[in-house]
């Protein structure tokens, strides 16, 4: 019996060895061909570079749309800037001109100058005269403007002291520029004050109080000491030119320009134009 078990054994092992032999030589002749092998190895390589060149490709298509991208702001918001400046100018053009008539400043001559200067400029909605800080002259004038008038910048509650800080910061800061807010007229813009300064100002001003138009409250600026008009009255600017006289705060030229109005003139339709879609540009 032990022999019989023996011999049983060695003719598994051996049925074993025969079908695995018979599997190895059951194997396609292609995976044997050198050849083949070969030209599946090139394949494997032309995929993976042409992966390669691919993702690089994407990469590179990538950063030149990033620098495009980057040249056009750069171009609208360099173009922003100077339209800013332009329309910011003509409160310069507007203080030398009510300096140079002084106290016989009227209405009929600010609207032809204002008139004048918004054609001019551009990217202006409204131009302001505001002796002692309160708003008195508006062009153009439309309904929802007239409740500006007799607004008082330097005794408003939020605004004031940012008003008082554009007077003494000149010459070195000739117009202060606030914005972009939403406007008492409606809408959102920028507004530039250039305090204009002559040699018939009183040498303390005068400041009308603040009424809100809300609530009717009043708010003024306490002059009322010698100390207190030193601190809060006493606005003193750079001598005449031509005399050498002192001069003192008149009050402010105003530019307003609504946000429309200021971008109107920078052309950004060129953005949709552009290969590039911009997002949120009308």
């Amino acid at each position: 019996l032990t022999q019989l078990s023996t011999d049983e054994s060695a003719l598994s092992d051996a049925a074993s060895h025969g079908a695995a032999g018979r599997r190895r030589r059951c194997a396609p002749a292609w995976i044997l061909d050198p050849r083949i092998a070969a030209t599946m190895v090139l394949v494997a390589a032309m995929v993976a570079v042409g992966s390669w060149w691919f993702v690089e490709s994407e990469r590179a298509r990538g950063r030149q749309l990033r620098q495009d991208v980057n040249s056009i702001a750069e171009a609208v918001a360099a173009d922003v800037r100077r339209q800013v400046t332009t329309s910011a100018s003509a409160s310069w053009a507007l203080g030398a001109i009510v300096q140079a008539f002084d106290t016989n400043f009227t209405y009929q001559r600010f609207a032809v100058v204002a008139d004048k200067l918004i054609g001019s400029h551009g990217g202006i909605s409204v131009l302001q005269l505001s002796p002692m800080g309160a708003i008195e002259y508006i062009y153009p004038l439309t309904e929802a403007d007239e409740s500006a008038i007799g607004l008082s910048l330097l005794a408003h509650p939020l605004q004031g002291a940012a008003g008082a800080a554009t007077i003494r910061a000149y010459p070195e800061q000739e117009a202060g520029l606030v914005g972009p807010l939403h406007l008492f007229q409606g809408g959102i813009g920028i507004i530039v004050r250039h305090p204009l300064f002559t040699t018939a100002a009183p040498t303390y001003a005068v400041i009308p109080p603040y009424r809100d138009p809300a609530t009717n409250a009043t708010n003024a600026v306490d002059c009322s000491t010698p100390a207190l008009r030193e601190r809060n009255c006493y606005f003193p600017g750079p001598k005449d030119s031509a005399t050498g006289a002192p001069t003192h705060f008149w009050g402010f030229a105003q530019v307003v320009a609504r946000t429309d109005d200021l971008l109107r003139p920078v052309n950004l339709s060129r953005l949709t134009d552009s290969s590039l879609g911009v997002q949120g540009i009308p």
